[in-house]
């Protein structure tokens, strides 16, 4: 996978376009200003962490989710109950990640949209034990504190931990006496998305 500016004339270093060639050959495109990318944004894409990224995300909802599976931090925990939405499968696995987008809102301008999103994301540890919620919220700043550059094929402008929550403990679904413990942290990401071809 690879991504790269496309020179339109003499002295313009980039287009408005950013392309993504898949390891299978097709490509992608995606209309940007030119202003947006500084050239280092164009070496070949990476995950968290160094290792060369085999898969482009669809979309942010994905990116999240291959970014926790990624990470050995966790796995080593959870293993693969990482679950999108606001609550996981009945009787899923303890302990688990559950994640969810809470707004992904398109910034603005005069003219329309500025080819930018904000999103607010929600990741929620959930266990048996306090400890084991612990050690995965601990692991998830290194992901994304702090985190500038490629995100499984997205262009993330920055990413910023803006809080963490012990939430209210529950009873799982199977009416035992168990009680499933919940620490909540909260993500804001702010990326890049293509812009729309139409304008105000």
């Amino acid at each position: 996978m690879f991504s790269a500016p496309i020179p339109i004339a003499a002295g313009v270093p980039f287009a408005s376009f950013a392309v993504i060639v898949t390891p299978g050959g097709s490509a992608l495109v995606a209309m940007f200003p030119p202003s947006y990318f500084a050239p280092s944004y164009f070496a070949p894409t990476y995950f968290p962490g160094g290792a060369a990224a085999p898969i482009l995300a669809a979309d942010l909802r994905e990116a999240i989710g291959y970014a926790l599976a990624a990470s050995n931090d966790i796995t080593a925990i959870v293993g693969d109950d990482i679950y999108g939405g606001h609550r996981p499968p009945q009787l899923a696995a303890l302990p688990r990640i559950v994640y969810a987008i809470q707004s992904d809102i398109p910034a603005q301008i005069l003219s329309g949209p500025d080819g930018t999103s904000v999103a607010r994301v929600e990741i929620v540890a959930e266990g048996l034990r306090l400890a084991d919620c612990a050690t995965v919220t601990r692991a998830l700043r290194p992901i994304f504190d702090g985190f500038r550059g490629q995100f499984f094929g997205l262009f993330v402008r920055w990413a910023k931990k803006l809080d963490e929550l012990d939430l209210e403990p529950y009873y799982p679904d199977d009416g035992s006496e168990k009680i499933i413990f919940r620490i909540q942290t909260t993500i804001r990401i702010d990326y890049y998305v293509p812009i729309p071809a139409f304008s105000y």
